[in-house]
């Protein structure tokens, strides 16, 4: 993680943000689904020899890190949750990278919802919801796994039985 230089302490994260993928998953009877992520990347490394000798071969590249969320993202051949995609990605950057000693890996994800047409849930057919739901998975080289996931911008209102109801904002 951080690493004491010549006197300076220099926390060294290196990352991509916003990097976005949508994913659709086929049954084999038709029925499609949906999800479309915001991923952010930051990796804790050795890289000092960055700061201290022009010498980057130590960073991964912010293109690289993008290529990776798209290629993990189409190698899930079954639906997976997006804390399950985070924790994934965050596992790969830390194994396969000698150099990361963490991963931390924030997803947001828009939810699709199936339209329904005809009374039926259709096969396809999607809108997208209002809440987000998001993910922080921070993994360490040493396995240790931190997870934090729940849900922005949800709004829920309830009612109640008697004959007229009132709702003041």
């Amino acid at each position: 993680m951080a690493e004491r230089v010549e006197g300076f302490n220099f926390e060294q994260r290196h990352g991509k943000q916003r990097v976005r993928v949508a994913r659709v998953w086929k049954t084999k009877e038709g029925k499609h689904y949906v999800v479309e992520w915001r991923v952010s990347i930051s990796l804790l490394s050795d890289c000092v020899n960055s700061y201290l000798r022009d010498d980057n071969s130590d960073i991964v590249a912010t293109d690289t890190m993008k290529n990776t969320v798209y290629a993990k993202a189409k190698e899930c051949s079954e639906i997976l949750s997006v804390e399950n995609f985070a924790i994934e990605l965050a596992k790969h950057f830390i194994s396969f990278y000698r150099q990361v000693t963490a991963a931390i890996v924030n997803i947001v994800e828009k939810p699709w919802e199936r339209i329904i047409m005809d009374g039926q849930p259709h096969m396809h057919g999607f809108k997208l919801g209002s809440e987000r739901h998001t993910v922080e998975a921070i993994v360490k080289k040493s396995g240790a796994l931190q997870l934090t996931s729940g849900v922005e911008g949800l709004s829920v209102l309830k009612t109640t039985k008697e004959k007229h109801d009132m709702i003041w904002f």
